[in-house]
């Protein structure tokens, strides 16, 4: 039988015939007489004599004559020895020369040896092998290789030639590869019709003589007729069209059973809180999803479009062109001037 050990104790082994016997402790304790005792704070190690005598440090303290010292790192540096000797960094910079230095455009990590050479990327962005640079992605595309997206950003879905379509729009069931509003075929509830908007009908003549099936968004399936729901509501209870139970793309369902606008830079979304998809001009700064309104950041001019990071660029404004991740001016000013001498 397993008898646990008293981990209020901070005891991680002990004696099979005596529980209460410590063999091994926990980290920040130490080992007397079969006791674990805790060392004092901030102190993650220390002498078995002194619980206040640290030995080691967590990242952020300096070790100074048996104590741990508040650390006034340089700047973008998570752990250091000195205000001076910085030996980790926040993503994209690394070490150098002490100090936390950036690496280059679309760099998640470089060498600590020679800053310019990248050894991985930023979301968005991947590494040629010819450069060691970061080079973008197509647009709309998560992660890629050389020779095409594997990996589309939410709300667009990776096509056979390896780039990224947006998902067809409502009342579409398929679209074209070029328009998410230009419906091929249209979801049940609708008929195909050229002349329509997105060339999808609402089907609702069912409704005059009971024979309805299914309903298009904004109605409700009631007695084989289709009931018109609430302007803001995709779907409503049979009982009160005022109670939405699903709502269009850029609102959420709130516990009132109403329909509320996403928060600003969020195109779709659970909550409040939880926003599924960034509006165009905006980027997620998370890698799959989005977990608060503040994650959706507007891109920085003149990026039109960004991927990962504001100042990665998957398209630019009026009057820059895109080239590795960056909008650069296509403004080329050049002046020459001609002097002539004349005889007086």
């Amino acid at each position: 039988m397993c008898v646990p050990c008293p981990l209020s104790s901070n005891c991680q082994t002990c004696n099979v015939n005596n529980s209460t016997q410590c063999l091994n402790c926990f980290p920040n304790s130490f080992l007397v007489n079969g006791v674990c005792s805790s060392c004092i704070f901030p102190c993650v190690s220390c002498q078995s004599t002194n619980q206040s005598s640290c030995l080691s440090c967590p990242s952020g303290y300096l070790l100074s004559n048996n104590s741990c010292l508040s650390a006034q790192c340089p700047i973008y540096c998570t752990s250091c020895s000195s205000n001076s000797n910085c030996f980790q960094c926040i993503s994209g910079y690394v070490p150098y020369a002490g100090s936390c230095v950036p690496c280059l455009t679309g760099c998640s990590s470089c060498s600590t040896v020679s800053p310019g050479m990248c050894l991985a990327c930023a979301v968005g962005t991947y590494l040629d092998s010819t450069s060691q640079q970061c080079l973008s992605c197509f647009i709309n595309c998560q992660l890629c290789l050389p020779n095409g997206c594997t990996t589309c950003m939410n709300g667009y879905y990776l096509t056979s030639s390896l780039t990224c379509a947006p998902n067809c729009i409502s009342p579409c069931a398929t679209c074209s590869t070029t328009n998410p509003t230009n419906c091929l075929t249209c979801m049940l509830g609708y008929v195909y019709n050229p002349r329509a908007l997105q060339n999808c009908s609402p089907d609702l003549n069912c409704s005059s003589t009971f024979s309805c099936v299914s309903c298009p968004l904004g109605f409700i399936f009631s007695n084989l007729q289709c009931i018109p729901c609430s302007s803001s509501c995709a779907r409503c209870s049979p009982i009160s069209n005022s109670t939405c139970t699903s709502c269009y793309n850029g609102r959420y369902l709130n516990s009132n059973s109403q329909c509320v606008s996403c928060p600003t830079g969020c195109a779709n979304c659970l909550s409040k809180s939880t926003c599924l998809t960034c509006a165009s001009g905006y980027t997620s700064l998370t890698l799959t999803s989005v977990n608060n309104p503040s994650a959706c950041a507007p891109c920085n001019s003149p990026c039109a479009l960004c991927q990962g990071s504001p100042n990665i660029c998957t398209g630019c404004v009026s009057g820059y062109a895109l080239g590795a991740g960056k909008c650069i001016s296509n403004f080329n000013f050049g002046f020459s001037v001609t002097l002539s001498v004349t005889a007086g």
